[in-house]
């Protein structure tokens, strides 16, 4: 028995009728990691035509010469930046990792489309950034509130414990699956985790 197609962005299970396929790439998206909301979904008249966030900003496929970052023109955009959390000290024989960088933007459009670049090409890294050290991981996330941030370290935690595959965030929001073909849920508050995980919350 075949399995379902899959979302090439979060990997997930494809819906049976509302998702998008590049006409570029021929990848295969939900609307969630498509970046476009039901009802815009129901007024496309030329689905055919649409074009995944990585080949409208010309990502390459392979190869880390690129990233989401450097082809993703944020220059107009960008508000301010800065890094937060305390200073990490350094440890014998480990490369120094930096705190986290806050970048903020004016247009939610930019940042969309860079955060959805970023799930659609995975094992990026610092290779052709021109940093001084040895090439390390590179990591683009959304920032979260600090309640979300806490629900959404208890909820992954909650989901490796018992064998929930997938945690993830979008627009602020934090969501839970169990596995490819169950319901999604959405986390708001402590009592969707008893919800979710059940008494194994306690």
């Amino acid at each position: 028995m075949n399995s379902p197609p899959k979302c090439a962005g979060c990997r997930n299970a494809l819906p049976k009728k509302e998702y998008l396929q590049c006409l570029t790439c021929k990848g295969q998206y939900d609307l969630d990691c498509a970046n476009v909301t039901y009802k815009l979904y129901c007024l496309m008249q030329r689905k055919d035509k649409w074009n995944c966030p990585e080949c409208l900003n010309k990502i390459p496929k392979r190869g880390n010469t690129n990233t989401p970052v450097r082809n993703i023109d944020t220059t107009m955009d960008e508000v301010r930046q800065h890094r937060v959390g305390p200073r990490r000290p350094e440890e014998k024989d480990k490369p120094y990792r930096p705190r986290p960088l806050i970048v903020r933007l004016t247009r939610r459009e930019t940042r969309d489309a860079l955060l959805t670049a970023a799930r659609v090409r995975r094992g990026v890294n610092t290779e052709g950034l021109q940093l001084p050290g040895p090439t390390r991981s590179l990591y683009i996330n959304e920032r979260l509130s600090g309640q979300n941030r806490y629900l959404f370290q208890k909820a992954r935690l909650l989901a490796s414990e018992l064998k929930f595959k997938y945690v993830w965030t979008r627009h602020g929001k934090i969501y839970v699956r169990q596995e490819q073909g169950k319901e999604r849920s959405r986390i708001r508050e402590e009592n969707d985790l008893f919800r979710v995980f059940g008494k194994s919350y306690f």
